[in-house]
C-alpha cells in the first residue's frame, strides 16, 4: 500500500474531525417537524374538465423539452458505420423528419432509405425530457430487430450536447452491453449523433460504431 504523506495525513484527520463535529452538532439540533404531506383535492366537487385540467397541468411539458426543437422538420442524414476490424466502413444516406407529439411533450423521429440507397433499414425513435428523474432519454426502434433501445442522459449546455445512456443484450454476447448516444446540436441546421459501445463491461472505454451528420432542411 502506498504511504500517504505525513502533511495528507493531519489535513485528513481535520477533514475527518469537522465532519464528525458538524454531525455531532447536527444529532444535538432540535428536530424539526415533518412537512406534512400535500392535502388532496376533494374529487368529489370537480368536474371532469377540472379533473383533466388538474392532471394535464402536473404533467405539464418544461422550457428543457425545447432543446429538442432542432430535431423539427425535414433532414438529410449521412451515416457511416463501423462493422469491425478489418471490415470496410459501410456509408448509407436517409432522408427523415421530426414532429412533437401529445403537446409538445416528446419529439418523433423516423427515417427511411434516400432514394437509391441500398440498405433499407428504416428507424423511429422518440425523444423526451422526463421531469420526475430530471434526465433526458431516447426509445428507439428500427427494422433491424423486433425491440426497442433505452438511453438516458443530460444535456451539456456549453457544447450543446446530449450524452445518453442505455443497455441492450444481443444473442451471443455474456450478458447486456453498455451503450452511448452522443447527440451534438451545431446550429444552423446542422446535428451530429454517434452510437458507442462499451468495449469491457465497467471499463468505462467506447468503440465508437455509428456516426450520423445531419443537415435539417426544415
Amino acid at each position: 500500500m502506498r504511504l500517504l504523506p505525513s502533511t495528507l495525513v493531519v489535513v485528513g484527520g481535520l477533514s475527518l474531525f469537522g465532519l464528525g463535529a458538524a454531525s455531532t452538532l447536527a444529532l444535538q439540533q432540535p428536530e424539526k417537524p415533518a412537512t406534512p404531506p400535500a392535502e388532496m383535492p376533494d374529487f368529489s366537487k370537480m368536474s371532469k374538465k377540472q379533473i383533466a385540467e388538474m392532471m394535464e397541468a402536473h404533467g405539464a411539458r418544461s422550457v428543457t423539452h425545447d432543446r429538442l426543437a432542432f430535431m423539427l422538420g425535414k433532414s438529410e442524414s449521412a451515416v457511416k458505420m463501423t462493422m469491425g476490424h478489418g471490415i470496410p466502413e459501410l456509408t448509407a444516406r436517409a432522408l427523415g423528419e421530426g414532429e412533437w407529439s401529445l403537446g409538445k411533450r416528446f419529439v418523433i423521429t423516423r427515417s427511411r432509405p434516400a432514394p437509391g440507397e441500398e440498405m433499407s433499414t428504416e428507424s423511429m425513435n422518440i425523444f423526451g425530457y422526463d421531469t420526475r428523474k430530471n434526465e433526458y432519454f431516447w426509445i428507439g426502434l428500427d427494422t433491424l430487430g423486433t425491440y426497442f433501445v433505452t438511453a438516458f442522459g443530460q444535456f451539456d449546455e456549453a457544447t450543446r450536447t446530449f450524452t445518453l445512456y442505455g443497455e441492450e443484450t444481443h444473442e451471443g454476447m455474456d450478458g447486456p452491453i453498455r451503450h452511448r448516444m452522443v447527440i451534438t446540436d451545431h446550429g444552423d441546421g446542422l446535428s451530429t449523433s454517434a452510437i458507442d459501445f462499451e468495449i469491457d463491461r465497467g471499463s468505462d472505454e467506447w468503440a465508437r460504431v455509428v456516426e450520423i451528420k445531419t443537415t435539417h432542411t426544415r
